[in-house]
Formats: C-alpha cells, sequence, structure tokens
C-alpha cells in the first residue's frame, strides 16, 4: 500500500518543483469544468511566467536555474490555499488553479503572487540575490471559456500580452 502511494505521489508531481504536473493538471480541470457545470460554481486559472528567465551568463546558471524554480514554486504554494494548488507547466511557465475563485478573486491571488515574489530575494540561501518578476495571465471558467483546452489557451494568451507590454503584470482574458 505504501509503495503504491508512493508510486501515485511521483506520477502527478514534478520530481524538480514537487507542484503538480501536466497530467494532473488536465484530469482535475475536466473534473472541475464538470463540477462548475454542476453547483455553477466558476473557477480560474492563472499562467505565469518567469520574466527573463534565461541563462544568466556562467556555467552554474543551469543547476542555479533549477534551485531558483524551486524557490518560486514554493512562493506559489505559500500563496495557495487548498483546495488551490500550484503546477509545474513546463521550463519557467507555472499554473495555479483556483476553484470557486471568479475573475476578480483570481486577479486579487495572482497580484499577491506577484507581490511576493518581489519581496523575495531568490537563491539567497546560494550567497546571491536575484530578483524575479513573472507574467501572469487570468482565465476563468466558464466566462472565458467552456472547455479546459481553451480556458488554458486564453489564460497563455493574456500572459503573452503582458509580456508584449513590458513584462511584471496581471492580465485577464
Amino acid at each position: 500500500m505504501r509503495r503504491y502511494r508512493e508510486s501515485h505521489e511521483l506520477a502527478i508531481h514534478d520530481d524538480l518543483t514537487g507542484l503538480y504536473n501536466t497530467r494532473y493538471l488536465y484530469k482535475i480541470l475536466s473534473e472541475l469544468a464538470a463540477t462548475a457545470e454542476t453547483l455553477r460554481d466558476p473557477f480560474s486559472v492563472i499562467f505565469l511566467d518567469i520574466d527573463d528567465f534565461k541563462p544568466r551568463g556562467g556555467h552554474l546558471w543551469p543547476l542555479k536555474g533549477s534551485q531558483a524554480l524551486q524557490e518560486v514554486a514554493r512562493t506559489i504554494r505559500e500563496c495557495l490555499t487548498e483546495p488551490a494548488f500550484g503546477v509545474a507547466y513546463g521550463g519557467d511557465e507555472f499554473v495555479a488553479v483556483l476553484q470557486g475563485f471568479n475573475k476578480s478573486r483570481a486577479i486579487l491571488k495572482a497580484e499577491e503572487i506577484r507581490a511576493r515574489m518581489k519581496q523575495t530575494a531568490y537563491l539567497a540561501g546560494h550567497g546571491q540575490s536575484v530578483n524575479l518578476r513573472a507574467s501572469f495571465g487570468i482565465a476563468t471558467y466558464p466566462d472565458d471559456a467552456t472547455n479546459v483546452t481553451t480556458l488554458l489557451a486564453m489564460a497563455d494568451r493574456a500572459m503573452f500580452l503582458i509580456k508584449e507590454k513590458g513584462k511584471d503584470a496581471v492580465q485577464s482574458a
């Protein structure tokens, strides 16, 4: 039984960050959409991408970059209260799933994560002090989309609009 539990946890979590992985994201979003239809309970997603998170020079950046991603994941996790959860989407992209959040509440949560990131000195425990910023896109079910693929695409598109406008901000679909 213990081995099964461990295997299950490994199957739904990202190895690097400890957040949920995309396999879990798509599974749970489908369930949330079905529940939202029945209970008329909205949910929102925040798609965030760390701004300018490309190699910053030096041969040690891949290791430090991984550590920085772990620390950003911790920031996201600390800002969320269950049933909300974070997902390591890929590279320097993350998704927060906010069950029961309408768009205005989701915007406030994104601003909270953004502010916390701005206040955090990443890699401080590793002899550096790196300031990281992110661009945030928000979409709400069913207001912005009535299927999960479109919902994520809308949040992603909103995030890219912020990237084009100058980064480090929040945009809703």
